[in-house]
């Protein structure tokens, strides 16, 4: 009768204030209520106790914050209407089948966050570069839903191969375009933004845009499944601008909707380094060793 008690929101959770997040959490209990299976919800993963189905926040929280409390209940009933659709689809494609599974799977870059809180042992995935993670996906119609280590065992093929045929599959139906956005005294950086959750992926394949890449090599964020920040270094401007990226990381990552990561790297001659900073008022960048002789021997 008097609704939920307010509860304070969780880090995954943060985007929301206090009272939002327990109006959020309201609309997910009266969905997952009305569907009629037992559940639990915790640390922002709601779990089906009898199908053992497992179905992250994360994402849909960060969309009800860009939204009016009047529409969580729309939009969550939307976003797990889809997921469910997408169940029954995919309940009738023989995914034990390679040859089948093959036309959906793909290749997404994850944060390592959100691979922990569903359970990285049971999820098919492998290091790309700091907290990012590479994993194995099914692009399904309506869904991208990460593809479990026990499936992969079934196919009896390594997973080098099967990461060879998901990059593949990423690159065949979908497109990257960069976008030049002026910055101070004549330079710029490059903004690739999609309409799928994707974007991320032209890091897997830098070397086919060498105009993103500069002499020195280029900063890369990747604040949002659908947004990377690209700027190609090719004389000491990379220090002025530098701020200027760090502050437009930051601040895509932490209003979202679908962040990705907070962390911004070095990419150069085919490998990344993750660069040490921090953001807020007065941001501060740490350069290592290796990005200072770059500074001061190859591009001063």
């Amino acid at each position: 009768m008097f609704g939920r008690r307010k509860e304070k929101a969780p880090e995954w959770a943060s985007v929301l204030k206090d009272k939002n997040y327990t109006l959020f959490i309201e609309a997910v209990d009266d969905y997952f209520r009305q569907k009629g299976d037992p559940y639990t919800i915790d640390d922002g993963v709601v779990r089906l106790t009898e199908s053992d189905g497992n179905y992250g926040l994360y994402n849909i929280v960060q969309i009800c914050a860009q939204v009016s409390q009047n529409d969580y209940t729309s939009v969550i009933k939307q976003h797990f209407d889809h997921i469910f659709e997408n169940e029954a689809f995919r309940a009738n494609l023989n995914l034990d089948d390679l040859s089948v599974a093959r036309q959906y799977l793909g290749v997404r870059l994850y944060p390592q966050e959100y691979v922990d809180t569903i359970g990285a042992e049971k999820i098919a995935h492998r290091l790309f570069v700091g907290e990012l993670l590479e994993v194995l996906v099914y692009d399904m119609p309506d869904v991208v839903e990460t593809v479990p280590f026990d499936q992969t065992e079934k196919w009896g093929v390594a997973l080098d191969e099967l990461f060879a045929i998901g990059a593949e599959y990423v690159k065949s139906n979908y497109q990257f375009h960069a976008e030049r956005v002026a910055l101070q005294d004549d330079d710029a950086l490059y903004a690739v933004e999609t309409d799928h959750f994707f974007a991320a992926n032209i890091l897997l394949e830098l070397e086919s845009y060498p105009e993103l890449i500069g002499r020195g090599g280029a900063i890369i964020g990747a604040p949002l499944r659908n947004l990377v920040l690209i700027y190609p270094i090719n004389d000491l401007k990379v220090v002025n601008s530098l701020t200027t990226i760090i502050d437009n990381v930051s601040r895509f990552y932490f209003n979202g909707p679908g962040s990705l990561t907070e962390e911004i790297y070095w990419y150069r001659n085919g490998r990344f380094e993750k660069l040490n900073y921090t953001s807020g008022e007065q941001a501060s960048f740490t350069p290592s060793d290796a990005f200072m002789a770059l500074l001061n021997e190859e591009l001063s």
